[in-house]
């Protein structure tokens, strides 16, 4: 059996955008644009934001359990924060999947409640 590459001793997890997620990157990065006016300030804030995206591929764990979801006794999705947004994401065998990045100012309940009916 082969095993998972790995990095820094740590196994390789891929990572994943969904689709909402996207949406959100592609959001952010307008609203930054309108609000900066600066392409290569908000290209630069991307590219930092993805770089902690990409911390996932070898510390999934690192991020804290949702605690809105907790709440709700769910303990299904970990985040990261990149000021001001949320990186909200969960772990499935070997891969992470990021579900939202989200203003932390913004009401993540709502949000949930929404996504999960378009889920379904």
């Amino acid at each position: 059996m082969e095993k998972p590459k790995q990095e820094s001793g740590h196994p390789l997890y891929s990572v994943h955008l969904t689709r909402w997620a996207q949406q959100d990157l592609q959001d952010i990065s307008k609203f930054l644009l309108n609000r900066i006016g600066n392409p290569g300030q908000v290209l630069a804030w991307l590219d930092d934001l993805h770089s902690t995206i990409r911390t996932l591929k070898t510390m999934p764990d690192r991020g804290h359990w949702v605690p809105e979801m907790l709440a709700a006794g769910m303990k299904t999705h970990r985040e990261l924060s990149h000021p001001p947004y949320r990186i909200i994401y969960q772990i499935q065998a070997k891969a992470v999947f990021i579900f939202t990045v989200i203003d932390s100012r913004r009401d993540l309940q709502s949000l949930l409640k929404k996504r999960l009916l378009e889920w379904h």
